[in-house]
């Protein structure tokens, strides 16, 4: 793990569980390329935590090589 993240999971006291489903979808968008035809997305219910999830999403992603996040 990395810094951006690894700061993130211990200030934000990340659960095993969401952290488990950060890094199993940071896996996801590296070996499955998004494009404007087949973007990467986050569906959750109202309040399900998926704002937390997407920071943690982020923060990898960013420590992983990623460029840009919109």
């Amino acid at each position: 793990m990395s810094k951006m993240y690894n700061d993130f999971i211990e200030t934000k006291d990340y659960s095993t569980e969401l952290q488990d489903c950060i890094e199993n979808t940071v896996d996801q968008l590296t070996n499955n390329r998004t494009n404007f035809s087949n973007p990467g997305m986050l569906l959750g219910k109202i309040q399900s935590g998926k704002t937390r999830t997407f920071i943690g999403i982020i923060a990898l992603a960013f420590d992983r090589g990623f460029d840009i996040c919109v």
